[in-house]
């Protein structure tokens, strides 16, 4: 079940504060692991917060870093999701390589397998890369800020209300700090 992290602390990026920790997954959510090829747990709050995330950065993000493909579409709305389903399971591991790929092509390092595990540092001890989850955060947070002027990026995120209900109770759940109006 995705939770806030205030153990994580990944510092200030072009006027963006994420020193009062970022959203995390407790589980794995996408496709298999490599090398192990064990599945992905895919509980659907970390679902939720995955797809909140890449639905509005390639919605509302700079289209010079997260373009969209010719004819692409976001006809998805994350608070209108069956998560329960296999093709919304199967699906996140597609929404996640596309996101790893872009931000491959950003110069970030991560590691490009479809799957996105719980962030347990800034840098993962396996690949030496950034967790992705970090990043769903660093470019959520960038958006927010850019398409929107919130600095309140955490903030945002609970107002929202395209966050699903689900994830917003879980949320606040097992943070009482969070608040949205």
């Amino acid at each position: 079940m995705a939770y806030r992290d205030t153990s994580l602390n990944l510092g200030v990026s072009e006027g963006v504060d994420f020193n009062n920790g970022v959203y995390n997954v407790d589980q794995a959510v996408g496709g298999p692991e490599v090398g192990t090829n064990a599945p992905a747990a895919n509980m659907v709050t970390d679902m939720q917060l995955i797809y909140y995330f890449s639905y509005i950065i390639y919605r509302d993000g700079n289209k010079q870093h997260f373009p969209s493909k010719p004819g692409e579409r976001f006809d998805y709305t994350p608070s209108h999701m069956n998560y329960h389903s296999e093709h919304t399971k199967q699906q996140a591991s597609a929404i996640i390589w596309r996101f790893q790929t872009d931000v491959l092509r950003r110069g970030k390092p991560v590691y490009r397998d479809g799957r996105c595990d719980p962030a347990t540092g800034k840098y993962s001890t396996i690949s030496q890369s950034l967790y992705t989850i970090s990043l769903f955060n660093f470019y959520y947070g960038h958006t927010v800020k850019g398409a929107y002027g919130v600095d309140d990026w955490q903030g945002y995120l609970m107002s929202d209300p395209l966050l699903p209900e689900q994830l917003r109770w879980e949320l606040k759940f097992r943070d009482p700090a969070l608040t949205w109006m």
